[in-house]
């Protein structure tokens, strides 16, 4: 279990114990808000999801069926499973609503302070205090967002990845007045729902994936800034390389197992060539400036055409479905008995065809001569069974019934390939 510990003065036994969350209210219904939305549902929860309107709502439903339906092509859900995910998540208008018989909070709002303080100030009304509350910010301190709480130390994040119902990472980060209680609740439920919860030892602004991706990003944007290469090129690079590597081995194992003079080495020359600057990538400042906002605006370090958006997003998720799925150990396992089960049905199936072929060759022919099962030669009174190579000079007695003969030599030439074939 990787949890954190939190000093012996920051503890707490009056939490709602993790037996008793049934219903989460889900507060956000965007990208992240019908995600985590979809999580907590496919793994059972009743969830409350609100947005701020009833068009959000509807559009978040319709997002929430399109990517079941891609779970769906994928074999991870049934039809029925899906319909239970839907029936499980009640859309709503008002805070007040989404905190009824709420037992665990998660928030994906406006990634802005104030917007979180305010929401968090009102669900301190209709929540019972024994309630977590976790925000799904990317970066924001949760000491700061929990200032304004009466009881901010329940306040903990909890870091969903994009898309939150298929990457795996959830990062669990305290606040200052957070209580281990709190820390240990929230990285059980998210065990619970199939993720993989990591407990940061402290807050740091982007907490620690943000903080690794940003350096990425930078590095990127620094490339194509200086000419270096192109997008598409940088983005290339990183797919066929590292990103690869990386979901194996993280950095520092890379390090390691690379060997720590060779990478001390590359660093001592390198690092002072990389991107430093401190105020935002002026490759994406102008990019905002002239409202290219990226697929949103149909424009941005790409070209995006609306009519190609949707199979896009259909193709990332089924190659990340891909990835988490073959990286799996359990899943693996019942992949593996499946593919071996086909195996012997399989190749039971091909002996007993392989039978009824070699059955029927006594029963079809090619046409060709060296094919011929049998032949009568009506001038010389002649029938001759090729297959055993027997032959009879009373063609007339033959084609008048006297038979036997040639069915007793048939008779003994299948007894004999039989029992050639027990030896075998």
């Amino acid at each position: 279990m990787q949890r954190y510990l939190l000093p012996a003065a920051a503890k707490g036994e009056y939490m709602k114990p993790i037996k008793d969350i049934k219903t989460i209210c889900n507060l956000g219904c965007g990208t992240m808000g019908f995600g985590t939305a979809i999580a907590f549902a496919n793994a059972g929860y009743e969830v409350n999801m609100f947005g701020r309107r009833n068009a959000s709502i509807d559009r978040a439903m319709k997002n929430i069926r399109f990517t079941l339906d891609i779970m769906m092509k994928n074999k991870l859900l049934t039809a029925e499973d899906s319909e239970g995910v839907v029936n499980r998540i009640h859309g709503v208008t008002t805070l007040k609503a989404a905190a009824r018989n709420a037992d665990f909070v998660i928030e994906s709002v406006a990634e802005e302070l104030t917007v979180k303080q305010q929401v968090y100030q009102e669900m301190e009304k209709y929540v019972d205090k024994d309630v977590i509350f976790a925000t799904d910010s990317s970066g924001l301190s949760p000491t700061q967002i929990a200032s304004v709480l009466k009881h901010p130390e329940r306040f903990v994040v909890a870091h969903f990845w994009n898309p939150p119902h298929l990457i795996p990472l959830v990062e669990v980060v305290p606040g200052e007045k957070t209580v281990q209680e709190v820390v240990d609740i929230t990285w059980t439920l998210m065990e619970k729902i199939g993720k993989k919860p990591v407990a940061l030892l402290k807050e740091a602004p982007g907490f620690v994936g943000n903080r690794l991706q940003f350096a990425l990003l930078r590095e990127a944007l620094h490339c194509v800034q200086e000419g270096i290469a192109t997008a598409e090129a940088v983005d290339t690079i990183c797919k066929y390389s590292i990103g690869r590597r990386l979901s194996v081995t993280g950095p520092l194992e890379t390090a390691d197992l690379g060997g720590l003079d060779i990478f001390y080495n590359i660093s001592a020359y390198l690092n002072a060539d990389l991107a430093d600057d401190k105020a935002g990538s002026s490759v994406m400042k102008k990019c905002v400036d002239e409202g290219k906002l990226g697929a949103k605006t149909g424009t941005g370090l790409y070209q995006w055409h609306p009519d190609e958006l949707n199979a896009i997003k259909e193709r990332r998720e089924e190659i990340l479905i891909e990835c988490t799925e073959t990286r799996d150990q359990p899943k693996n396992k019942e992949r593996a008995l499946s593919r071996l089960r086909t195996f012997i049905y399989d190749r039971e199936h091909q002996k007993y065809v392989d039978d009824i072929a070699s059955r029927r060759k006594s029963l079809v022919s090619t046409g060709d001569r060296s094919a011929k099962i049998r032949t009568y030669n009506y001038p010389q009174g002649r029938v001759t069974d090729h297959r055993i190579g027997y032959t009879t000079h009373d063609l007339q007695g033959f084609i008048g019934g006297d038979i036997q003969a040639m069915i007793d030599a048939l008779i003994v030439a299948e007894n004999t390939e039989k029992l050639k074939e027990a030896e075998l």
